[in-house]
């Protein structure tokens, strides 16, 4: 259950909050696109119970979105017009996302949502929750 939501909160700060990070290196901007969809899609393995057969289509939207959001990230322009990429892209890849799971994963996945907004409220998870502190290490 941290797992995802961990895997959550990331993608959530790579696709949304990746914008105000302008061109700060970040472990996420320097790992390979392949390194984070691996992590992420073992993460979303086990907290949603992808199939085998999901989990190189899963792997295959992580890296992509993580590409497009790095080619965003790299344009000149205002970051106001970066973030509304990348929220698009988002909702986009979301959407895809989706497509890709069965009735009772998206059910999982919907919870874990909510339990992603309350964690970025900061009203979910301890400071000292494990996740949080893998969160910041990728992160920094």
């Amino acid at each position: 259950m941290r797992k995802l939501l961990f895997v959550l909160f990331l993608l959530a700060t790579v696709f949304s909050a990746s914008a105000q990070l302008g061109m700060k290196k970040s472990r996420v901007l320097v790992k390979t696109p392949e390194a984070i969809a691996t992590a992420l899609t073992g993460n979303l393995a086990t907290a949603l119970s992808l199939k085998e057969d999901q989990k190189p289509k899963v792997s295959a939207l992580i890296v992509e979105s993580v590409k497009q959001v790095r080619s965003i990230l790299q344009q000149n322009g205002e970051q106001k017009a970066k973030k509304a990429s990348i929220d698009k892209l988002a909702a986009s890849h979301a959407t895809k996302l989706r497509a890709l799971l069965k009735a009772d994963q998206l059910k999982k996945l919907d919870a874990l949502k909510l339990k992603s907004a309350q964690l970025k409220s900061g009203s979910a998870i301890p400071a000292e929750d494990p996740a949080v502190a893998e969160l910041r290490l990728v992160l920094e």
